[in-house]
């Protein structure tokens, strides 16, 4: 049985979220997004500059950090292939106080800000897709607070 062309993905998206959504959604954004390879240590956002583009990691690795008034920091998010980066401006803000900065070099796809907020009104299994990963990296960054400080460093880093 042949399935319709709404249930068949596509396997070039090595993302999740983009792999997970229906072969005409997916070619609704296709033709914004981009491929790019971010390399490790590169900075991708600023504490409170804007968000120009939201990414879809492949096989990078991307943390998201919180830096103290001190200089100090702390990673408290990681997001690989099963999620994005920089939904902000969909949901509130044009900035993110955090600083993400990659973790593991690799490829990414990314959309201009201002067009995935386009596809993201427009597009509800995307906008689906993107709030229930929003849910579980709430809940990931959640945890970590949580774990930083009820254990010790030796017990945290065995996770």
């Amino acid at each position: 049985m042949l399935a319709s062309p709404a249930a068949v993905t596509r396997n070039q998206a090595r993302n999740r979220i983009l792999n997970s959504l229906p072969f005409n959604e997916f070619e609704k954004i296709k033709p914004d997004l981009k491929s790019v390879k971010l390399k490790h240590g590169e900075v991708i956002y600023q504490p409170n500059e804007p968000i120009k583009y939201v990414y879809f990691p492949e096989d990078c690795i991307i943390s998201t950090v919180t830096v103290f008034d001190d200089g100090t920091s702390i990673e408290n998010g990681i997001i690989g292939n099963e999620g994005l980066l920089g939904v902000a401006p969909a949901l509130s803000s044009m900035t993110t106080p955090r600083e993400a900065t990659v973790q593991k070099t690799g490829e990414c796809l990314r959309i201009s800000s201002d067009k995935f907020r386009e596809a993201f009104e427009t597009n509800s299994i995307l906008r689906q897709l993107s709030l229930s990963y929003i849910f579980a990296f709430f809940e990931q960054v959640a945890q970590a607070g949580a774990c930083n400080k009820h254990y010790t460093v030796n017990a945290r880093m065995a996770r």
